[in-house]
Order: structure tokens, then sequence, then C-alpha cells
């Protein structure tokens, strides 16, 4: 009798309230409308030239005081300069350069000392990657903070 009852109340449950979804099906599509379908064809129908896209020449990857530090993704250009109007650079490197910033040992890319330190206290200093034109570039941003040993080493 038990396991009569469960079986009914089983089949019972798609006909319960609040188990049906009343959403539209998904898998129906959305009829467009004649005034839709007109600005399809004129936004992309048209043929027309959508004219030239701009990329930037180069792209400032950290600004801030020293230290700075700034691991490069990918081969190109790098330059280093400063809220006085000095520049380092541009130093062509290879994918993994490390570019540092440090007020008592100076402005280094890879192993190019561009100048020694101590470097003059106070200053921000921003470091560019030039974009190059032929090719995509990207960037990406790892978080946490620097110092010795991992972060569960350090709990």
């Amino acid at each position: 009798m038990k396991a009569l009852l469960l079986l009914m109340l089983v089949l019972a449950l798609p006909d319960a309230p609040g188990c049906k979804s009343i959403a539209p099906n998904e898998s129906e599509a959305h009829p467009l409308t004649d005034a839709e379908r007109q600005d399809f064809r004129e936004s992309w129908g048209s043929g027309a030239s959508l004219g030239s896209v701009s990329h930037p020449q180069s792209v400032a990857v950290t600004s801030g005081p020293a230290p700075l530090a700034y691991i490069t993704d990918q081969a190109g250009q790098v330059w280093i300069n400063d809220n006085t109007g000095l520049k380092w650079g541009p130093v062509p490197v290879g994918a993994r350069t490390v570019v540092r910033v440090a007020e008592e040992t100076g402005i280094a890319i890879g192993s190019v000392r561009l100048a020694a330190g101590p470097l003059p206290e106070g200053r921000t200093y921003t470091i560019n990657v030039g974009v190059p034109a032929d090719r995509g570039w990207r960037n990406g941003t790892v978080g946490g903070s620097v110092g010795s040993g991992s972060a569960e080493q350090q709990k």
C-alpha cells in the first residue's frame, strides 16, 4: 500500500502547481518584426565599408612609484617614462622579460641596465609596451603579493 501511494505521488508531481515553466520555449526562434529585419539589413547587409579600425601604438601596462616590475607576455618594444618627462628605451625584448624600476638599483629591462640607482625619490614611473601592427596583443594580471614562498606557506 505504501509503495502504491509513493508511486501515485511521483506520477502526480509533474502536474503540481509551480513545477511547470511558464517561460516560452527557448528552442522556438523569436520571430523578427519587419522593423527588426530592416535594422539588421541596414547595419550588416548594406555592403558599405565600415571604415578602418584603429589600434593603439603602445599600451601603458603598469604605473606607480618605485619599486615597479612587469613581465612581458610576448616579444616587442618596452620603454619606461616618469612623471617629469624622462624616457628610458625603447628596448626590444623577448617574451617573459622582466622589467624593473627600483629607487635603490635603478631601471633595467631584461639584462639591459638603462639607469643606475639610486633614482630620485617620489617619482611616478610608467612601463609601456609597443603593440606590433602586424600581430595582436595580449595582457593579463596576476594577483597576489610579492614575497618569498607561496600564500599557503606563509599562513
